[in-house]
């Protein structure tokens, strides 16, 4: 999510003269708008507002949607499942050059937000025995800031350094890596689990 906010955060560097006060003779001229170089990136600042909002729009509707459903399957294989789809959007933003369907797509995705972050305690729960739950929640909350931060850097070295495509095409390898490791994760937990009780 944080290289949407970059990237709408991006906007042209204003260009202008300078006048000083008092000086009516003489006139002091920085570079005229069409002498300045052309700015890597363009940004348009209000989008950002604009994409939160979709963003939160769909995690709005997506935890009341997972509220309502019956689930049957594991929680880590619905954090799998739901870091996976945020790979794809991710992915799939990097071939995407309208602004509104930009929106739209980070509002599709915000549908997996909400019940990311519910699937991710009630697995911390799953695993930290009862007088550590608190401490669990707690670490899902650090997690949550670090990665956030580390996005937020991460995204802006790539734009700066790469392209906005590079970005996108970077967060998307991250989380599905991500998603692939929870997966393994509790595929490995649950074999110990079986070999312990069997013996």
């Amino acid at each position: 999510m944080q290289l949407m906010k970059v990237l709408a955060l991006r906007s042209r560097p204003a260009g202008g003269g300078f006048k000083p006060p008092h000086a009516a003779p003489v006139e002091c001229r920085g570079p005229s708008p069409q002498s300045q170089p052309e700015p890597r990136h363009k940004g348009f600042r209000p989008a950002a507002g604009y994409i939160e909002a979709a963003i939160a729009l769909g995690s709005v509707a997506g935890g009341l949607l997972w509220g309502r459903r019956r689930h049957t399957r594991t929680h880590f294989t619905h954090l799998a499942g739901l870091v996976g789809v945020l790979a794809i959007g991710i992915a799939i933003c990097a071939a995407v050059t309208s602004l509104t369907a930009l929106g739209t797509l980070m509002g599709v995705m915000g549908l997996a937000i909400a019940p990311l972050f519910v699937v991710s305690y009630l697995a911390a729960d799953e695993l930290a025995p009862e007088h550590q739950q608190t401490e669990a929640s707690t670490w899902v909350n650090t997690a949550n800031n670090i990665g956030s931060a580390a996005g937020a850097s991460v995204a802006g070295l790539l734009i700066d350094r790469a392209s906005i495509s590079v970005g996108f095409a970077v967060g998307g390898v991250i989380l599905g890596l991500t998603s692939v490791l929870i997966w393994l994760t509790h595929r490995s937990i649950e074999a110990k689990s079986g070999t312990c009780e069997a013996v």
